[in-house]
């Protein structure tokens, strides 16, 4: 189910005529409360319940700082078994910027346990909470609470007040473990114009509306001033709703679970033309081109960067781009922080040698204008921060920043100057993610963020066989377009040995003779060879050796359990895989079976084996092919049944005699 609304003037919604009292009473509960066993019947295999989670969002005027949020939340769990135990850690999180931060008040937060057939009370106070620095300007107030064991009930209690409309929170109906009652109060001035979306897949047991005129006092140019307005009151509540967990092969599962989103798109005045911030893209990109920490960090002083300039130009667009790639990466390394908006000047980063993605990307994107390149930033949701709600003009969800080139003949490339081993054309996993929004006042479109994604590999074992059932010989391996780009990041990252050791995943192979050879700059693929050795690889039954067909590459189970889904299978890239195993047998053994060749496609999926004896062994052949990246919830079902099919043929085997 989704609902797209407009919390205004215009807004209309259906109010269900349905009441429910507030799930617990804060600081409380009897031994009848706390009944373990109740909720383990109920919730079979659940670690943790969420027995009410209620918040109530009003506005506010400070004299000092204008119009605040204040959020007021509380929330009660009850942990079922061990592996609940981790909802004892608790986090608040709020968020900071140009030298403010959101305030945390009216702390509490109690434990409860079953000590004697009495309940124990432990409190826990906001001092023993300590902070946690997380990505795009956002903070946690982290709590390990205290005496959490199976059967205890935590409660936490704390208000929000925040100077940034454009965080107006966001509320999550729906968990990875079920919630018994989830209810969300926003009290909302006629002044703010917001966008809702409501995503999900949970009916709304309340959506109610009501208006009301209220009285602010504010300052207006330095005297206070009383001004009558309209606010609407919402509320939407949802009771016993399921969880929604991760399951393999799932991109983000909070894309899925069920909440509303919100976005400040204009402020309305009495008797004044309406502030747009992102009523059109055009407002988006007005408001962060005055923006201290994007547009004005992007265009202040390109002469910072001119120093870093080479001497003799370079002669094409795309020698252009590798030399803003090399000088920016050389200078400036990321700090490991996702961020959309820069935190410090250009010198300073420069200085520091050191900045987040906004401040590397930015000063790419600056560079490669430098150069006489037509340059463009591009807004990016990566994959932790989730989707884009929907395709409406948003400030508030984007976190992180990469560079667009756009060619003299139209084509553009995507730069990210944050990995270890920048190449143009390529994007780390964690950005790619749908689509990112180029934002400029010459360029203001839509990105394809997944338009090379390929992963393109070949291999080809040369093996032979003893009596011992060791497998001696060589293997060369062929890794192209997007495979070559992760590669080399990660040979740069975690070094060559360590790259080696997790390559097969298989703790008895032996390697030597190791080589990597590439060329960063060319198109070739990435090629590894070695000699390999596996002792006592073949299970032996008798005279007989059972040798799985596709040998350490074999797909042994498959890990789409669930008969359904209710959100897409998501994979990081698309597969061209070939690999070839030729096999030599010693002159005391001959095949007593091979197996029939098998061939089945699905869609854009597709895979195949088959096996052809030579004059000294056998070649099996395995094509892979994955053509998409996503698969549709509704298409589950095919392409479990298809992957099924493959694991089946996976595990074929070759039986080889011994005289």
């Amino acid at each position: 189910m989704k609902l797209t609304f407009l919390l205004s003037i215009l807004f209309f919604i259906i109010t269900a005529e349905i009441y429910a009292d507030i799930p617990f009473r804060f600081g409380r509960i009897s031994v009848s409360e706390m009944d373990l066993e109740y909720y383990r019947e109920k919730f079979p295999g659940e670690p943790a319940i969420v027995i009410g989670d209620i918040a109530d969002c009003r506005f506010g005027y400070d004299f000092h700082k204008g119009f605040q949020f204040n959020l007021d939340r509380k929330i009660r769990i009850i942990i079922l078994t061990e592996a609940g135990l981790d909802y004892g850690n608790f986090s608040i999180p709020y968020y900071g910027s140009t030298g403010r931060q959101e305030e945390i008040s009216r702390f509490r937060a109690h434990v409860f346990n079953i000590e004697d057939g009495r309940v124990r009370r432990t409190r826990v106070r906001e001092s023993e909470g300590f902070i946690q620095e997380r990505q795009n300007n956002w903070k946690e107030l982290s709590f390990a609470l205290p005496e959490i064991k199976v059967g205890s009930v935590i409660e936490v209690r704390y208000r929000i007040i925040s100077d940034f409309l454009f965080q107006l929170r966001d509320w999550r109906f729906q968990r990875e473990i079920p919630v018994l009652h989830s209810d969300y109060s926003l009290n909302l001035p006629s002044f703010f114009i917001y966008y809702g979306r409501y995503n999900g897949l949970v009916e709304l047991d309340i959506r109610e509306q009501e208006d009301s005129q209220d009285r602010w006092r504010i300052s207006h140019r330095g005297l206070a001033t009383n001004i009558m307005a309209r606010s609407t009151i919402f509320r939407w509540a949802a009771f016993n709703i399921p969880p929604m967990k991760p399951e393999p092969f799932t991109d983000n599962i909070r894309n899925y679970q069920a909440r509303i989103f919100f976005e400040l798109t204009r402020e309305q005045w009495p008797d004044q033309e309406p502030k747009h911030y992102s009523t059109t893209w055009e407002d988006v990109y007005n408001y962060l081109a005055n923006h201290r920490n994007f547009g004005l960090f992007l265009n202040e002083k390109p002469s910072v960067l001119w120093k870093y300039l080479p001497e003799n130009l370079p002669d094409t667009p795309e020698e252009s781009i590798w030399t803003a790639l090399e000088i920016i990466h050389e200078n400036v390394r990321w700090n490991n922080n996702a961020s959309f908006y820069t935190n410090h000047t250009p010198q300073e980063v420069l200085n520091n040698g050191a900045g987040n993605s906004a401040e590397v990307n930015l000063l790419l994107v600056a560079m490669l204008r430098n150069l006489g390149l037509q340059s463009y930033p591009v807004a990016v949701s990566t994959v932790s921060n989730g989707s884009l709600f929907s395709d409406m003009p948003t400030i508030t969800q984007w976190n992180y920043v990469v560079a667009l080139v756009k060619l003299p003949d139209g084509e553009h490339v995507l730069l990210d100057a944050t990995v270890p081993r920048p190449v143009p054309g390529y994007l780390p996993p964690r950005a790619i993610n749908g689509r990112g929004r180029a934002l400029d006042k010459s360029y203001n479109e839509w990105v394809n963020l997944e338009s090379n994604i390929e992963f393109t590999k070949q291999n080809i074992y040369n093996l032979a066989l003893n009596e011992n059932g060791d497998i001696t010989g060589t293997f060369e391996m062929l890794v192209g377009n997007f495979g070559k780009y992760k590669y080399i990041q990660e040979i740069t990252s975690r070094g060559e040995e360590s790259f080696w050791n997790q390559l097969f995943n298989q703790p008895d192979i032996q390697l030597s003779n190791k080589s990597i050879e590439f060329e960063i700059m060319d198109k070739n693929p990435i090629k590894l060879k070695a000699n390999i050795h596996i002792p006592s690889y073949v299970a032996r039954i008798g005279n007989e050796f059972i040798i799985p067909a596709i040998f350490f590459e074999t797909i042994s189970e498959n890990v789409f359990q669930s008969k359904e889904r209710q959100f897409p299978v998501t994979f990081d890239n698309t597969l061209n895989s070939v690999s070839i195993f030729n096999l030599e047998l010693g002159d005391n053994m001959k095949f007593t079976h091979i197996p029939e060749k098998k061939s089945r496609r699905w869609g854009r999926l597709s895979y195949e084996l088959f096996a052809e004896e030579t004059d000294n062994g056998i070649k099996i052949t395995w094509l892979n092919h994955r053509r998409i990246r996503t698969i549709p919830a509704q298409n589950y079902s095919g392409f479990r049944s298809f992957y099924s099919r493959m694991v089946e043929d996976n595990l074929k085997n070759i039986i080889v005699k011994i005289d």
